[in-house]
């Protein structure tokens, strides 16, 4: 049987501060890898420099991905473009991409995830006609999940009855994008911007066990770097990868699956 890949997406990069290097440090311990999910017009000069030397030091432990534009909600709840028109996003999605390719040159890889998921069918066409190759987004396992993402693949559909279909690991019907998405979060529950419930490695282990008995063998693990604060969250981190290893679990990133698959 494969060995189950994991990715750990860390989300929400911009400035350069403790929490980011700490859990840098962790991964490289952990001889892991890590997708740096960058906030284009927030990241700063400083948090450049750094992620790129990683990339030309580490080429194939990092890569350097887009998310979203400025993070902030355009529409309440719907995340950063969510709810939102083709003409009012490709502004966003091409400025982005723009200073991506600016900022971090080759060293950027052209992948794109929504700040808090919210997006729709003209945020894939926007991703499409910008030249990203994958998009990631959340990939669910439960049973009434796989009932939709059967009818919508059925009806090669990027959403249905208000829901996105996940195409995990297969091409996004109507588009050259890849959908390389995830299953897993290292936060259980979300309170607020800075405030949030982490959950147990008993936890994260039941959730592994969940997702590989579907058979399932890419599996994407979400980071949000700066809710891991005090000591004993960044701690969870290292646990988990450690707990990952101990399961027969390989690492890598979303550039290597991508290259894989085509």
């Amino acid at each position: 049987m494969s060995a189950v890949k994991i990715f750990l997406r860390n989300d929400d990069v911009n400035n350069l501060d403790a929490e980011l290097l700490e859990f840098w440090r962790i991964v490289c311990e952990n001889r892991a890898c890590a997708d740096m999910a960058v906030e284009p017009a927030n990241v700063v000069a400083e948090t450049v420099s750094w992620l790129r030397e990683l990339k030309q030091n580490h080429p194939d432990q990092i890569s350097i991905i887009t998310h979203g534009y400025d993070h902030v909600d355009k529409v309440p709840g719907m995340g950063e473009f969510g709810g939102r028109t083709y003409e009012d996003q490709i502004k966003d999605v091409r400025a982005g991409r723009e200073l991506m390719d600016k900022n971090f040159g080759d060293d950027f890889f052209a992948a794109f995830t929504c700040p808090r998921g919210g997006h729709n069918q003209a945020t894939i066409r926007c991703m499409d006609e910008t030249g990203y190759k994958v998009f990631s987004s959340y990939h669910n396992v439960y049973a009434k999940n796989k009932i939709l993402y059967g009818v919508g693949h059925l009806l090669r559909r990027t959403h249905l009855l208000g829901k996105r279909v996940s195409h995990h690991m297969q091409r996004i019907p109507g588009s050259g994008l890849m959908d390389i998405s995830m299953s897993m979060s290292l936060i259980k529950r979300y309170f607020s911007d800075d405030d949030c419930e982490f959950p147990t490695l008993d936890y994260l282990k039941e959730r592994l066990d969940r997702i590989r008995a579907t058979g399932q063998t890419v599996i994407g693990v979400t980071v949000h770097h700066r809710y891991h604060r005090r000591p004993e969250h960044m701690q969870l981190i290292a646990d988990a990868l450690r707990m990952f290893r101990d399961e027969g679990c390989e690492f890598s990133t979303l550039e290597r699956l991508y290259k894989e698959l085509t």
